[in-house]
């Protein structure tokens, strides 16, 4: 059970709420596979705004709103790499006050620099404020900060990136410590603002006083950000973009004390992209589903994810605890069967919500495969069951990937093209899933490993 939120206010001219409610990532059905009945549900976040005018390089607001919210799951490991390029690297560790970065106050509000970190303490509830230091940065970027707080009250710090000189159009990463949460945001030129992802609940993000590390990487339209070394979220966005823009530093208070946000080794650099983007091996439990629902069981093996389901003509799926989506990538996972010769299993992808997705099916007993697509809970059939020696039968591991190019959809098993298709659904936000499915026999057991998400080039 998550728990609810207190109000928030956020910056970059906005107020911003975020609460908690509980959600399981996972979904099973009974009677024939692919029909039945629904044991989660997912919400999308709910945001207030409130517009406001100042300066870029520090500014503080006031205002607020409470609102209700809903969570999801979690992921594991990430990359990008750092190219040598014209664009000079920025560093800096606060350790001189007169590096550049803005300082000053106001009611309820101060930045600054203190104790060789840069401090944005907030007094007042409510309240936001920023700085900056007027640094611009190239066409394609990485941005790098150690961020904790020194006070436990709840409140978020983040990074303001692609911002114009006067921070009336920008984009805004969030976290949220005390309930392990982040929010992607974007000021819009008539000063509205977008909320184009978040995560209720993230285990992979520290609470309390400790040190959260984030990482934001701007590759030409991709946004791919990660907290603690490890890629929480990928968004498409090309709005703002190109060189020239600016960076900052923020925090945000609630209502229910002060904010003391501190920041250190922040960096800049140019960057490109590099694949695959995140990583899943099951070597570190605890951010995938673990659930024993009695119908099924969800849980680690041995460097494995397991899905086990008890009853016949049943299936479920686990969440990649990966949010967000990018119009063009590539999914691998390595897929076996350790109990019950006729299961089946696959990958759910352009997952809209529950009732929204393509699945990828794969019955290694006979060596077919098929691919499915489920609109607002009703299936329907984009190929037919199709046999292919590229299917290793029976308990034999498959390397399975689904490549998806705008509408163009390409299915593989163990390095085999097995068809080629375009549909043009569930090209936005999207997440993937990896489900296991019993038929006329149970119990089945199916584990995976080495699952992978990528950017096509």
């Amino acid at each position: 059970m998550k728990t609810v939120w207190r109000l928030i206010s956020v910056l970059l001219v906005l107020t911003l709420w975020l609460p908690i409610a509980p959600v399981s990532t996972v979904r099973a059905h009974e009677g024939t596979p692919g029909v039945g009945g629904t044991f989660g549900a997912a919400a999308a976040a709910r945001f207030s705004i409130a517009n406001s005018t100042g300066s870029w390089r520090g500014r503080a607001h006031s205002d607020g709103h409470s609102r209700l919210q809903e969570s999801k799951e979690v992921s594991y490991i990430y990359l990008p790499v750092i190219l040598n390029t014209p664009y000079s690297p920025y560093f800096d560790d606060f350790s001189d006050p007169d590096s550049g970065w803005f300082t000053g106050s106001g009611s309820g509000w101060s930045a600054g620099y203190l104790d060789s970190e840069y401090q944005i303490a907030l007094s007042a509830n409510d309240t936001y404020a920023w700085g900056s230091p007027e640094h611009t940065l190239p066409n394609n970027y990485r941005l790098e900060v150690d961020a904790h707080m020194l006070t436990t009250n709840a409140g978020a710090q983040g990074i303001i990136f692609a911002a114009d000189l006067n921070a009336e159009t920008a984009y805004m990463f969030l976290l949220f410590p005390q309930d392990q949460a982040y929010a992607l945001v974007r000021q819009n030129p008539d000063f509205t603002q977008t909320l184009l992802e978040d995560d209720d609940y993230n285990p992979v993000i520290n609470t309390g006083t400790t040190v959260n590390h984030i990482r934001v990487d701007r590759i030409g339209a991709s946004i791919h950000i990660s907290v603690n070394n490890v890629l929480v979220l990928v968004w498409d966005d090309d709005t703002f973009s190109g060189k020239g823009l600016y960076f900052g530093l923020a925090a945000t208070s609630a209502q229910d004390g002060p904010v003391d946000a501190r920041f250190d080794n922040f960096s800049a650099c140019s960057a490109h992209r590099s694949n695959p983007l995140f990583v899943e091996d099951f070597s570190i439990s605890g951010r995938w589903m673990e659930a024993d629902y009695g119908w099924g069981n969800f849980s680690y093996q041995s460097g494995e994810y397991e899905i086990l389901i008890r009853n016949t003509n049943s299936w479920g799926f686990a969440n990649a605890p990966i949010e967000g989506g990018l119009p063009r990538y590539a999914i691998d996972v390595d897929a076996r069967i350790t109990a019950g010769e006729e299961a089946m299993y696959g990958i759910n992808f352009g997952q809209i919500d529950d009732d929204n997705f393509y699945q990828f099916r794969i019955y290694p007993a006979e060596q077919q495969y098929k691919l499915f697509k489920l609109t607002n809970g009703i299936w329907s059939d984009l190929t037919a069951w199709t046999v292919d020696p590229a299917i290793i039968d029976e308990t034999g591991a498959n390397h399975l990937r689904v490549e998806r190019d705008g509408a163009l959809i390409r299915l593989y098993a163990n390095g085999t093209l097995l068809t080629s298709l375009s549909d043009s659904a569930y090209l936005s936000d999207q997440e993937l899933s990896l489900f296991g499915m019993s038929g006329t026999e149970a119990p089945i057991a199916v584990r995976f490993d080495n699952l992978s998400y990528s950017e096509l080039p």
